[in-house]
């Protein structure tokens, strides 16, 4: 902030030499004109709509509320009315005095709904897999398909096969078989959204199991090779997804297999022995075996994986950490992907419960893009949530001090003063709202405080200002960017003992204040972009939503 200041003290300084406050020979001075609003009040909380304006004064012939002309009643009492916007509204009193001075008046406000800042923002943000995202996703998962788990599974139950009877007229024949090694290429998998579940199918290719059969016959023991191979495993089934304590469930019901090009070699087996009721059984339990892994494994990965969606996050907001925590409300599939509902609990220390709540954004349900890979919208809810957060912690409370050396004494130079402070606090929070289709960052009722207890042109200035910032959104690095454009600011100066009018005072720091000022106040807002483990991001266009209360992203996977 010193920066500006640097260049704002000297301005102030040459505007505001003071002026004798008596007139010819110490005579007394008759009552100035005035100006006074009182309804609403500054920093108030109100609903969007139309509200009164009341106010009073003295010695002035006209006045206007927001450029509308206001009644004037015999006492100098004054009523208009304004319609309020969702948002920082400035609503101004104007009036013409009888000596031509033009006074006025400046309060913000901030009106709309309010919501509770206790608890989580509901549906905060919604993510969606669309077909090709959900492609990738079932890429991914079925290259993680690993044969150790049927493995482990087959060598648990070895021996797979046991059996003793006579054939063929042999009078005894004991033979038992182990499945040693099974082996597949990598499997593909894919899913078909459809009726609120996702149908999958896949295909294991390249089937191999080596077994050993062994036993005796006629009191001679063997021991011999045997394989038995398929082309490819095709199986389908049906998955569903769910919610349960924050996180993505999955669960796949009845799966069905079909061993395409399906052989084997049992020729190492010692005389007529019938290989097939060995290889029948061996058949039947590798089916069994593979339906068991895939059942197992495939909601796993995919849990695995959807658990690596990175939907909890922390950033910086002017200095402080704050976090966000997500949980899954909700898991919906329609025809084109998988759509999921986040609540988002935001947490910054030390934050209080302070004013009316946070800034509602209304009715709006996002438009989801439902063609990109991955999809997701913000809502306005949970970003208010977070600079509410941060004016509750008191962000926005700043105190630069000669006493403490925050504050270089020869800023103060210019008010011919060598110590004081300037003090900056908000009395209303920071909000994000759409206007006009544009997004923008508001601030109302910023208050900068000037105290310089040994100055020779004054002692004291209070400046209320409010801001109204463009933002544009970027992606950048893995994050949603909130840029900060061109600056509109309403300023009012509220004290002052510099021997000028408030008025005079007002439209000097009006033109020449610096606008890094505010910038430098309001900081940079950044949320990092939802993204899968293993997957990566590519082509990601982040937009304002139709319905004018979300940020909008598209990405495809790679």
């Amino acid at each position: 902030m010193t920066g500006p200041l640097h260049f704002v003290l000297p301005l102030l300084a040459l505007a505001c030499k003071k002026d004798d406050p008596g007139g010819e020979d110490g005579a007394t001075v008759p009552d100035e004109p005035s100006l006074a609003l009182t309804t609403p009040a500054q920093a108030a909380w109100l609903p969007a709509g139309p509200t009164p304006v009341e106010g009073t004064v003295h010695e002035v012939r006209a006045v206007k509320v927001n450029g509308v002309d206001a009644t004037v009643g015999a006492g100098g009492a004054f009523a208009g009315q304004v319609t309020l916007q969702r948002g920082v509204n400035v609503v101004e009193a104007r009036g013409t005095a009888t000596n031509g001075d033009v006074l006025y008046a400046r309060h913000g406000v901030l009106a709309g709904d309010f919501d509770s800042p206790a608890g989580s923002v509901d549906e905060a943000a919604v993510v969606r897999l669309n077909q090709g995202g959900l492609d990738q996703l079932l890429t991914m998962v079925g290259g993680m398909l690993s044969a150790d788990t049927l493995n482990g599974a087959l060598a648990g139950m070895n021996p797979v096969y046991s059996d003793s009877y006579g054939v063929w007229g042999w009078d005894a024949v004991v033979i038992s078989a182990d499945v040693d090694q099974v082996s597949f290429g990598a499997p593909t998998l894919s899913v078909t959204p459809s009726a609120g579940k996702l149908q999958l199918s896949g295909s294991i290719p390249d089937l191999q199991v080596d077994a050993r059969a062994y036993g005796e016959v006629v009191g001679i023991d063997f021991d011999s090779d045997v394989t038995l191979w398929a082309s490819s495993v095709d199986l389908v089934g049906e998955l569903t997804l769910g919610a349960q304590g924050g996180m993505v469930t999955a669960e796949l019901g009845e799966v069905s297999l079909d061993l395409v090009g399906f052989g084997y070699d049992t020729s190492l087996l010692p005389g007529d022995i019938e290989a097939y009721i060995l290889v029948d059984t061996l058949r039947a339990t590798l089916e069994e075996q593979v339906v068991a892994m895939v059942q197992e494994q495939v909601p796993a990965l995919i849990d695995e994986a959807l658990a690596g969606l990175e939907l909890s996050f922390e950033t910086e907001l002017m200095g402080s950490t704050l976090s966000v925590q997500a949980d899954v409300a909700r898991v919906d599939v329609d025809n084109d992907g998988v759509e999921l509902g986040l609540d988002l609990a935001v947490d910054m220390p030390d934050a209080g419960v302070e004013g009316e709540g946070v800034l509602a954004a209304g009715p709006g349900e996002p438009s989801v893009d439902r063609v990109a890979d991955m999809a997701a919208a913000i809502s306005d809810d949970l970003m208010n949530r977070m600079l509410y957060e941060a004016w509750g912690a008191g962000i926005l409370e700043l105190t630069l001090s000669t006493y403490d050396g925050s504050l270089e004494p020869f800023l103060l130079t210019p008010l011919h003063a060598e110590e004081g402070t300037i003090a900056v606090s908000a009395s209303l929070p920071p909000v994000l709202v759409e206007d006009d289709g544009r997004l923008q960052a508001q601030v109302a009722e910023l208050i900068v405080t000037i105290d310089t207890p040994d100055g020779e042109l004054g002692t004291h200035l209070q400046i209320a200002v409010n801001a109204f910032v463009e933002v544009d959104l970027l992606y950048d690095e893995g994050e949603i960017a909130l840029d900060l454009g061109d600056v509109n600011l309403s300023l009012m100066v509220r004290e002052s003992d510099w021997g000028a009018s408030n008025e005079a005072v007002t439209q000097l720091v009006e033109e020449m204040l610096p606008l890094e000022t505010m910038l430098a106040l309001l900081g940079t807002i950044s949320f990092p972009v939802p993204e899968i483990q293993g997957l990566v991001l590519g082509d990601v266009v982040v937009s304002r939503d139709a319905g004018g209360v979300h940020t909008g992203l598209t990405a495809a996977l790679e």
